[in-house]
């Protein structure tokens, strides 16, 4: 008896070889999937990790990228708008010196006008006097925009309380040519209160001027560091 012989006795017959080879072979398939499948996944895992290191790179190369283009940006536009602030600043520093030159010549020569002439023969006088205060209004109109509301409000006060008294003073000095007594009266008020408008009105008004003027111009900050170095 051969060999062979001996094994399909020994397993019972060619049916129970065929369940054996059959086992076998199943045990060497899931054995070969089994490694297959730990290959595969250990490709795949590779496969990713790499590929979620090369995204995670390409990310933070392009988020440098962006975040040094947006310093860059806001850096120019920091330049931009110094640029800017640095010319209306001085451009406003101009309107302001030039508005604070008109302020005090109408001042002075409205009080030199209430105080020393104010009369009918000076006509050409009050007729310069009265171009001055349009003139200075007109430039402040012309000019609202480079000063705050506050400003313009006190501005226009002043050119109202610069202008009513010259106008009474032009009037009652001497366009009534036959004052009655309630007229003499009315005069009398009429100067008494421009030389009290003079005296304490428009100056405390052109102090307030001042006072907004160099807060705009940052004299007063300046001042008040200096002051507590």
């Amino acid at each position: 008896m051969s060999t062979f012989e001996e094994i399909l006795i020994a397993f019972g017959g060619n049916a129970t070889l065929l369940i054996v080879l059959g086992f076998l072979a199943r045990s060497l398939m899931r054995t070969w999937l089994t490694k297959d499948i730990k290959k595969f996944e250990a490709d795949l895992k590779s496969k990713a990790d790499s590929e979620l290191e090369r995204l995670r790179q390409d990310l933070k190369f392009r988020g440098d990228a962006s975040i040094e283009q947006l310093r860059s940006e806001l850096q120019q536009a920091a330049i931009e708008h110094q640029v800017r602030f640095s010319n209306l600043h001085e451009k406003r520093a101009t309107v302001i010196a030039d508005l604070y030159k008109r302020l005090v010549e109408a001042f002075w020569d409205g009080e030199r006008f209430v105080f020393q002439i104010g009369h009918r023969e000076h006509q050409e006088e009050y007729l310069a006097m009265h171009k001055r205060l349009v003139d200075f209004y007109v430039f402040v109109e012309t000019h609202r925009i480079y000063l705050p509301e506050r400003v313009c409000a006190l501005l226009a006060n002043f050119i109202s309380a610069l202008r009513k008294p010259v106008i009474d003073v032009y009037v009652y000095g001497g366009s009534i040519d036959y004052p009655d007594q309630q007229t003499l009266k009315e005069r009398k008020e009429a100067f008494m209160t421009a030389y009290e408008v003079f005296k304490n009105d428009i100056p405390a008004a052109r102090k307030a001027l001042e006072d907004e003027f160099r807060k705009i111009l940052g004299v007063e900050n300046s001042r008040h560091s200096s002051s507590t170095t």
